[in-house]
C-alpha cells in the first residue's frame, strides 16, 4: 500500500493556491488533468469524491469546501478511504487554525500551511493530525514558530516528540488540578416521521455523551451504558429487568475509548482528553409497526352471523377501517359487533348500501378501534383502506 504523491490546494477555478509534492511521480499537467476529469463530472447527480484516470494510472481524491477544494493525488494503489479522512482532519485543522476557511485565508497563512504539511504527512503517509499536539509548536498568531528561551529549547523538543509519538497522543501526563472532577453531559435528540392521521411511522434517537475532564495525572475512566447486550451476557448479577435495557444500532467513539475492552465487556474504558471532547455518539432507531398490519383470517358460516378467528395474535389495534362486500353475496350488512379476545362476530340486521360497505368497531382497554373486512365466498382478509 502506498501513500500520496502530493497534495494540492485550488480555487474555485482550478488555479493552485498551494501545492505541497512529497514524491517526484507526478507530471507536471496532474492538476490540468484533474480539472478536465472533473469537468467531466459533473453531469453525476450525486458527486464522486474518487476519479482514477486510466491513461496516466493516477487517482485523484478531493473534498469541495466553500470556494476551495483540496486535492490529494497518487501515483500507485493507495488507500483511498485513509486519504479522504484525512482530508477532513485537514480541514478541521485549517478550521481550528484560521476560523474561517477560505481561498483569502489560506493566501493570508500559506507559511503556516506548509508548515502544517511538514508536520502531518512523511512522504505521503498521514503522521500526526491531533491539532494539539501541533499548536505546542506551530502558532497562528505570529505565523511562525514560537521561540522558546535558549536553555529550555531542547527540553521543549523533548516534551513534544514524546507527545507526538506517545499512545495517548490527547492528554498530556503532567496536568494538575486542585480539585479532580469530572462532568458528563448527556444529550439526545429525538427524530419521528409521524403519518397525516398522528401515528409515528419512524422513530430514531440519537444521543452524545460530552465530558468535561478536570483529572490530574492520566486517569482511566469507565462507563456503563444500559446496553441490553452487557445486561443479557450479566444477566445472574443483575436483578433489573433486562426489558427496559436498549439496544444501541449505531455507536461511535473517541479515539481514547478502548475498543477492545468494550467489544469484549461492553464497558466504555477510557483516558478522558483535557477539553470538551465528544467521547460516545449512539443512535438507536425503531421501525414502528404499521397499525393497519394486513392478516389472514378464516370465514366459518353460523346461521345469521359470520365468525372471524384472527391468525396473527400480535396485531389486537388497528385504525378506522370499512367493510367491502362483494356483489354475489345476497345478505343484510352487520352493524352489530362484538369483539370477545381473538373473535369478532358479525350480525345481519342492516340492509347493504349501494357501495356494499359497512363499519365495525370494537373497544380493547377502554380504546375505540375499527376494523375493515373485505369478505369472499371462503375467506376474509382484513386491510388497510387506501
Amino acid at each position: 500500500m502506498s501513500g500520496i504523491s502530493g497534495i494540492f490546494i485550488l480555487n474555485n477555478k482550478g488555479i493552485v493556491i498551494i501545492q505541497r509534492i512529497y514524491r517526484s511521480d507526478l507530471s507536471s499537467d496532474s492538476v490540468e488533468t484533474f480539472n478536465k476529469l472533473l469537468i467531466d463530472k459533473q453531469e453525476d447527480l450525486i458527486p464522486n469524491p474518487i476519479i482514477y484516470d486510466p491513461k496516466d494510472h493516477q487517482t485523484y481524491i478531493f473534498k469541495h469546501y466553500n470556494n476551495i477544494t483540496i486535492l490529494a493525488i497518487s501515483k500507485k494503489n493507495v488507500n483511498t478511504m485513509m486519504i479522504i479522512t484525512f482530508i477532513y482532519q485537514l480541514i478541521d485543522i485549517f478550521i481550528y487554525y484560521f476560523k474561517l476557511l477560505e481561498e483569502e485565508s489560506i493566501r493570508d497563512n500559506f507559511v503556516v500551511i506548509y508548515e502544517l504539511l511538514d508536520e502531518i504527512m512523511d512522504n505521503g503517509f498521514p503522521q500526526t493530525t491531533d491539532f494539539k499536539i501541533l499548536g505546542d509548536f506551530i502558532k497562528t498568531e505570529s505565523h511562525q514558530l514560537l521561540k522558546s528561551p535558549i536553555h529550555s529549547n531542547d527540553l521543549n523538543l523533548s516534551k513534544i516528540a514524546t507527545l507526538s509519538t506517545s499512545a495517548i497522543t490527547w492528554r498530556k501526563d503532567d496536568i494538575k488540578y486542585k480539585k479532580n472532577e469530572i462532568y458528563l453531559d448527556v444529550i439526545e435528540k429525538l427524530n419521528m416521521l409521524i403519518s397525516k392521521n398522528g401515528s409515528v411511522i419512524e422513530a430514531e434517537t440519537i444521543g452524545s455523551v460530552i465530558t468535561n475532564c478536570m483529572l490530574s495525572g492520566l486517569p482511566e475512566c469507565l462507563l456503563c451504558i444500559n446496553d441490553k447486550e452487557y445486561f443479557e451476557s450479566n444477566s445472574h448479577n443483575f436483578t433489573a429487568n433486562i426489558e427496559k435495557t436498549i439496544s444501541f444500532d449505531d455507536l461511535k467513539f473517541h479515539q481514547c475509548v478502548r475498543l477492545s475492552t468494550f467489544q469484549n465487556e461492553r464497558i466504555i474504558s477510557f483516558i478522558p482528553p483535557d477539553d470538551l471532547p465528544q467521547n460516545t455518539q449512539e443512535s438507536q432507531k425503531k421501525k414502528c409497526p404499521d397499525n393497519c398490519v394486513v392478516f389472514y383470517s378464516e370465514c366459518n358460516f353460523q346461521g345469521e352471523s359470520y365468525k372471524l378467528c384472527q391468525s396473527s395474535q400480535k396485531e389486537k389495534r388497528v385504525l378506522y377501517k370499512s367493510v367491502f362486500v362483494p356483489e354475489n353475496i345476497i345478505a343484510k350488512v352487520y352493524s352489530k359487533s362484538s369483539y370477545k379476545g381473538d373473535v369478532v362476530l358479525y350480525d345481519k340486521s342492516v340492509q347493504c348500501d349501494n357501495n356494499g360497505i359497512f363499519l365495525l368497531s370494537y373497544s380493547e382497554n377502554n380504546q375505540n378501534n375499527h376494523l375493515s373486512v373485505q369478505i369472499s365466498q371462503r375467506k376474509v382478509y382484513l386491510k388497510k383502506q387506501e
